[in-house]
C-alpha cells in the first residue's frame, strides 16, 4: 500500500504528463479529460516513476484533430537511465471540426508522421529510404570511463548541494556535463535494408534485426534540439537524427511501421514523440484516415 497526498499527486502527475503526452507543439494543444483515473507511485530511492490505469485516460489532442482513449497497461519513467517506456491500448475517435479546421488537421498529422519511426519503418519494407530521405549508418561507441554511473553522481549532487561543498558540487556537475560515450564513430557507407531487414512467414510482419547501433538520419527536416549525448559529425548538417538500439535479437514489426515486440530504444528526434505525437495504427499520409 502507498500512500500519497493529494499534493504528492499533483507533483507525480506532472511529472507523468511531461513523460507520457510530452512537452512539444502538439503537446500544448492536448487536455486530459480526466487525469485522475491515472494512479501513480513515485519510488524516490530507484528514481522511477510508475503509471497505470484501469480505465480509459481520455484525452483530446486539438493539435491532431482526435480524442484519445487510452489504457495504461505499464508506463515507467527513470530518472537515473532517462529511459521512458509504455504499453497500453488506444482508441482514436475523430473530433468534430469545420473543413477548413480539418484541413489544417490533415496538414498536421502528415507533418507529424513524416521522418517518424512509423515512417521509417515502412519506407523499410517498401524499400523507399532514399525517396523518403532516410538514410542509416551504423554507430560504434563505448562508454565513457570518465563519467561514473548516472546513480552515483545523482547521490553526490545532492549530497554537496548545502551550500557549503561549493567545490565538490562543482566537481560532480562537471561529471555529470561529460558525455556518456566516446570513440564515437560512423560507418562510412550506408546500411542497405537487407542487411537489418527480413520477412516474417506471415504476411504483413517484417523483422528489424542489427548489432550495436543504427544511426537514422531524416534529411527532410532540420533538428531544433540539442540532444547533449548524440553524436553528430562535425560536417553533417542538423538534420533530424535518431539512434536506435536492440536490447534483444530482433524486434517485429507490421506494414503500417507499428512495433509488436522489443522496441528499440529510441534515442535523438525519435526519443521527443510521445502520446501527443500518437497516430492511429491504420493511419496513412495518403489516406488521412
Amino acid at each position: 500500500v502507498v500512500i500519497t497526498t493529494n499534493a504528492d499527486w499533483k507533483k507525480n502527475y506532472e511529472a507523468f504528463r511531461k513523460a507520457f503526452i510530452g512537452t512539444s507543439e502538439n503537446a500544448k494543444s492536448c487536455v486530459v479529460m480526466n487525469p485522475h483515473v491515472v494512479s501513480i507511485v513515485n519510488h524516490g530511492r530507484t528514481h522511477i516513476l510508475e503509471a497505470w490505469s484501469n480505465d480509459f485516460l481520455v484525452m483530446e489532442n486539438r493539435a491532431l484533430g482526435y480524442r484519445v482513449k487510452f489504457l495504461i497497461d505499464t508506463f515507467s519513467n527513470n530518472g537515473i537511465t532517462d529511459i521512458i517506456s509504455w504499453q497500453g491500448k488506444a482508441v482514436f475517435e475523430e473530433l468534430p471540426g469545420s473543413v477548413e479546421q480539418k484541413k489544417v488537421w490533415k496538414l498536421k498529422r502528415q507533418e507529424t508522421y513524416y521522418g517518424s519511426s512509423r515512417d521509417f519503418y515502412h519506407a523499410l519494407y517498401t524499400d523507399k529510404l532514399n525517396e523518403e530521405g532516410f538514410i542509416i549508418k551504423r554507430l560504434h561507441r563505448e562508454l565513457n570511463p570518465e563519467r561514473p554511473q548516472e546513480g552515483l553522481i545523482m547521490q553526490k549532487l545532492r549530497q554537496f548541494n548545502d551550500g557549503r561543498h561549493r567545490d565538490s558540487l562543482n566537481y560532480w556537475i562537471g561529471k555529470q556535463n561529460l558525455s556518456k560515450y566516446y570513440h564515437e564513430s560512423l560507418s562510412p557507407m550506408p546500411v542497405q535494408p537487407y542487411q537489418i531487414f527480413s520477412k516474417t512467414d506471415k504476411p504483413g510482419l517484417f523483422i528489424i534485426s542489427f548489432n550495436e547501433c543504427l544511426y537514422v538520419i531524416y534529411t527532410k527536416r532540420r533538428e531544433e534540439t540539442d540532444f547533449k549525448d548524440l553524436y553528430r559529425p562535425l560536417d553533417m548538417p542538423n538534420y533530424e537524427t535518431s539512434v536506435l538500439t536492440l536490447f534483444e535479437p530482433y524486434a517485429v514489426f507490421d506494414m503500417n511501421g507499428v512495433v509488436f515486440n522489443c522496441a528499440p530504444l529510441n534515442e535523438g528526434t525519435w526519443s521527443k514523440a510521445k502520446l501527443a505525437e500518437l497516430l492511429p495504427y491504420d493511419y496513412s499520409p495518403d489516406q488521412d484516415k
